[in-house]
């Protein structure tokens, strides 16, 4: 059974007025949204932007509700470290960790380390930073080329 918007609205609230009951808070700043419409496209379901877009408010400390913002499908927001997409779009997150990639190389080649202490460095730090967000990721081998490339020049 598909909720309506208005039954989507009361949860949100309760939510926000639950919350605000237990001591917590909801960070307006990284709660959002987005409506998303499916289209058959070339073979396969693609998320679209809707023609419909609702406004959607919810309930914390304050009298007055908050309105909570609403983004594209294919807007990457950053969650638990990483950038993500409801379409799985992950441009956005290739780009920061390149650079990462690029910040570690510029400060290994500016700075006066042996050999094996750039090796201790590659292996405890970098290689450990872009390791972390594969799990949620599906890269090509391009882009994980693409990503490591200014660490290993």
């Amino acid at each position: 059974m598909l909720l309506k918007p208005f039954q989507n609205y009361n949860k949100l609230s309760n939510y926000g007025k639950g919350l605000v009951c237990y001591r917590g808070q909801l960070a307006i700043s990284k709660t959002y949204w987005c409506l998303v419409e499916h289209k058959w496209q070339n073979s396969a379901w693609k998320m679209t932007n809707t023609t419909n877009n609702p406004a959607m408010w919810i309930h914390t400390h304050t009298p007055n509700p908050i309105q909570v913002h609403q983004y594209n499908p294919s807007h990457a927001q950053e969650s638990f470290g990483v950038f993500i997409a409801p379409d799985r779009t992950k441009t956005q997150q290739v780009q920061h960790m390149r650079q990462q990639a690029n910040t570690w190389a510029d400060h290994i080649r500016t700075g006066r380390l042996r050999q094996h202490e750039v090796s201790i460095a590659l292996q405890t730090t970098i290689l450990k930073q872009l390791e972390y967000p594969l799990a949620t990721l599906d890269l090509t081998y391009q882009e994980c080329e693409y990503i490591q490339r200014p660490v290993f020049q």
